[in-house]
C-alpha cells in the first residue's frame, strides 16, 4: 500500500523472491519488468492494480514483462482486476491452482510451448474470459478440463487442437 502514484517499476536482476501483496494497491502502475532471476512469489501480487492491462514474455510490449521461469504459484495473480490479457511465456512449466482466479476483466489467455501442468481452478471465476488458446498445451496432470476454467461462464473460443484428449475424463464444459 502507499504506492498508488508509482507508474513504473523495474526490478533488478538477481532478485529471487517477490513477497505477497508486493504490488497490491499500486493503482497507477503501468509498467513492471520481472527478471529471469525471480524463482518464487507470494500471493495476491496485483490486487487493485487497475492500470496494468496485459502480461507476456520479456522483450515484448507488455505492461508486465515476465522473465521468470518454472511456475506461477497458487493465488499469485488472484483478484488482479486490471488484467485483460495474459500470454504465458514458454519458460513457464506449471500454473498452480487458483493462480489467476477471480481476474474479473481477463478476456484472453494464450499458453505458449513449455507448459506441462495447469492446476485446479487456475482461471476460476474469470467471468469476462472469452478466448483461450491451449493449442500448444499437449497434456496435463489434471485430466478434468472443466476444472481449469470453472465458473468462467462467458468463454466463446477454446483451442485444444493439440491436446491429448485420451486422458481427459470430463469435457462436459465444452
Amino acid at each position: 500500500s502507499g504506492c498508488y502514484t508509482i507508474k513504473r517499476i523495474s526490478l533488478p536482476d538477481g532478485i529471487t523472491h517477490i513477497g505477497s501483496h508486493a504490488f497490491s494497491g499500486c493503482s497507477s502502475l503501468q509498467k513492471l519488468n520481472i527478471p529471469e532471476s525471480v524463482t518464487s512469489f507470494g500471493q495476491y501480487l496485483f490486487m487493485d492494480c487497475t492500470s496494468l492491462k496485459n502480461a507476456g514474455p520479456l522483450g515484448g510490449d507488455y505492461d508486465i514483462e515476465i522473465g521468470f521461469s518454472n511456475e506461477i504459484p497458487e493465488y499469485a495473480f488472484q483478484f488482479f482486476d486490471g488484467l485483460t490479457e495474459i500470454i504465458i511465456p514458454n519458460t513457464i512449466t506449471a500454473i498452480h491452482s487458483n493462480a489467476f482466479s477471480a481476474c474479473s476483466n481477463l478476456e484472453t489467455v494464450v499458453l505458449l510451448d513449455g507448459l506441462t501442468s495447469i492446476g485446479y481452478k487456475s482461471f476460476y471465476g474469470c467471468n469476462n474470459l472469452l478466448s483461450v488458446d491451449l493449442s500448444n498445451f499437449k497434456t496435463s496432470n489434471n485430466n478434468n478440463l472443466r476444472s481449469f476454467f470453472y465458473k468462467s461462464n462467458n468463454l466463446t473460443y477454446i483451442d485444444i487442437s493439440n491436446f491429448d484428449t485420451s486422458k481427459v475424463i470430463d469435457m462436459s464444459y465444452f
